[in-house]
């Protein structure tokens, strides 16, 4: 089987060899997809570059995230719980039953509000076979979630172009 150009496990401990060998590099961002999950569920992850150079600091993020992601995902799922409307509350076993599924990560370099942004959410069927979407954006500075909110759109909240894929 032929491996797929740009995408990476997420086990994977990250180098500035791996990135330069491994991403590809779209304007002032490296991009690669990341596979976080045994049904290949994968994200996109941004790492964006200052003067074409990325940052130790900035690898050291994306390698702290990757191990210490189920921390920050059960911060997520309470929030989420906690904000729920009232026709959401109705479909709350099935809303903790469903998988967040992480959509997007961005890394970013000297900003002072916040070092990552994560962009995630849950799909969830509210009538016959719609489905519904719970958007969050989370905002991490220094290894800690400092912002975190709902979004009905989060890929226009994060100006990003959402590609349509079948894994997610």
């Amino acid at each position: 089987m032929k491996k797929l150009k740009n995408r990476i496990k997420q086990s994977e401990i990250l180098t500035l060899e791996k990135i330069q060998r491994e991403f590809s590099r779209h304007g002032s961002f490296y991009f690669a997809e990341v596979v976080y999950d045994s049904n290949r569920k994968f994200y996109d992850l941004y790492i964006k570059f200052n003067q074409n150079e990325i940052s130790q600091n900035q690898i050291e993020k994306v390698n702290n995230l990757n191990k210490n992601r189920e921390d920050y995902i059960n911060e997520i799922e309470q929030y989420l719980l906690s904000t729920l409307t009232k026709a959401e509350q109705k479909k709350e076993t099935q809303i903790k039953n469903t998988k967040l599924n992480v959509d997007l990560i961005e890394i970013q370099d000297e900003n002072k509000k916040y070092d990552l942004i994560l962009i995630c959410g849950k799909h969830y069927e509210y009538f016959g076979f719609l489905k519904k979407d719970i958007g969050i954006r989370v905002e991490i500075k220094e290894g800690k979630i400092k912002s975190i909110e709902r979004k009905s759109n989060t890929v226009k909240a994060n100006n990003y172009k959402k590609r349509s894929t079948t894994s997610r």
